[in-house]
């Protein structure tokens, strides 16, 4: 991967840790703010907060990555301008020097968070095909209790879709 990119992924990931809390810190007072309000209130405000961490540490990155040509990110420092030189000679010399601002480990940091994804996204996708699997295998239907429990509990929530409940034969 580009040294570009993965500085600016490792300080989008640095920067996420108080972007994120701070996040979490609204969300908090929103919560108490809402506690009266309606449950579709609350919902929407946890789940605007939840959409906004992605998009924050997304944000991030477009603008560390965007701000720079693609050499290394870095923070500007102005040259040292001699003392007894013309004014108009030390404004042009002091023009910005370019001082790296990459962590010796930043893409160590970089690297373990991508296969931290990797491996919650793997052992997700498993949990979801067992699922599916688990789904497919329900074949034998519930007693007649739990048929007609069933129907006065959707009757009662005013469901009108048929509801097929089935419970998994083990092997």
């Amino acid at each position: 991967m580009n040294s570009s990119i993965v500085d600016a992924l490792g300080w989008a990931l640095i920067h996420s840790l108080w972007e994120c809390a701070a996040i979490a810190v609204l969300f908090a007072i929103g919560n108490l703010a809402l506690t009266r309000s309606t449950a579709n209130a609350r919902y929407l405000l946890g789940y605007s907060s939840l959409l906004a961490m992605p998009a924050a540490m997304v944000a991030t990155f477009l603008s560390l990555f965007g701000d720079h040509p693609p050499a290394a990110i870095s923070l500007v420092a102005p040259a040292p301008v001699a003392p007894n030189s013309e004014p108009v000679a030390s404004l042009l010399s002091a023009a910005p020097s370019v001082v790296s601002s990459s962590l010796p480990y930043i893409q160590l940091v970089v690297w373990f968070w991508v296969a931290g994804v990797i491996a919650m996204s793997t052992w997700s996708m498993g949990g979801w095909i067992a699922a599916q699997r688990l789904k497919w295998r329900s074949k034998q239907p519930l007693p007649e209790f739990w048929q007609a429990r069933l129907k006065v509990l959707s009757e009662r929530l005013s469901i009108r879709r048929t509801i097929r409940s089935c419970e998994p034969a083990r092997s």
